[in-house]
């Protein structure tokens, strides 16, 4: 079982934009066809991969006939492009039985600014530093920010609510607060923060049965 503190990301077209999954803050889903962010590259046909306690649909990254990676989500914020990619699990031993025609296989726990030279038709994957980012911060873009639920892995009591420039690289707002820590291996326990455009604030809720400092907190968006 993993231990967690608190942790949440979601997108809009503006001059940034999100092609991946999960819908709101006017994220599109992803679907096979031309890669956003890159010509020459585009998405193939998902297929699932299988873990433990979870399923998740994949699209490969094609460049001709030959895969670059498998991604779960991506967004595109004023030319730089992130991911989260799908790993398959090369291991001999696995203790489930996979549905025909998927891939036994996990999501990152992270993100990655993904950058393509079309004269070495080479990728490159460059882990995206957001502070305090854990298994847990089941984060949600909007513009070109991201929010999520942040924790220091060594635990000192507290958690953290962040919103994070993906442009300036820095973060615009961080507020902490306690929670009572308890244990779960599920990703997506902590819900994803809320955003409110209108309004230009991010709301973050606490689970209910998760003792915490509060039950929803709104941070501005900058």
């Amino acid at each position: 079982m993993r231990t967690f503190s608190l942790l949440c990301i979601l997108t809009i077209f503006f001059p940034c934009f999100v092609f991946a999954l999960d819908s709101g803050c006017g994220v599109v889903r992803l679907d096979e066809g031309s890669m956003p962010g890159f010509s020459g590259l585009h998405l193939g046909k998902p297929v699932q991969f299988e873990e433990e306690i979870a399923e998740f649909e994949c699209f490969p990254i094609l460049y001709g006939n030959r895969i670059l990676a498998w991604i779960h989500e991506a967004h595109v914020c004023d030319g730089t492009v992130i991911v989260r990619r799908c790993k398959e699990d090369m291991s001999e031993h696995h203790d489930i039985a996979l549905t025909k025609g998927s891939i036994k296989g996990f999501i990152e726990d992270f993100y990655e600014e993904m950058r393509w030279n079309s004269k070495t038709s080479k990728a490159r994957f460059l882990p995206l530093e957001l502070p305090l980012f854990t298994y847990f911060s089941n984060a949600s873009f909007c513009e070109k920010y991201v929010a999520y639920w942040g924790d220091k892995k060594e635990g000192d009591g507290k958690s953290y609510a962040i919103i994070y420039d993906l442009k300036s690289r820095r973060v615009v707002h961080k507020k902490s607060f306690w929670v009572e820590p308890g244990e779960t291996d599920y990703a997506g326990f902590l819900p994803q923060p809320i955003w409110d455009l209108e309004n230009r604030k991010v709301t973050f809720v606490a689970p209910d049965n998760v003792k915490a400092e509060f039950k929803k907190m709104d941070l501005p968006i900058p």
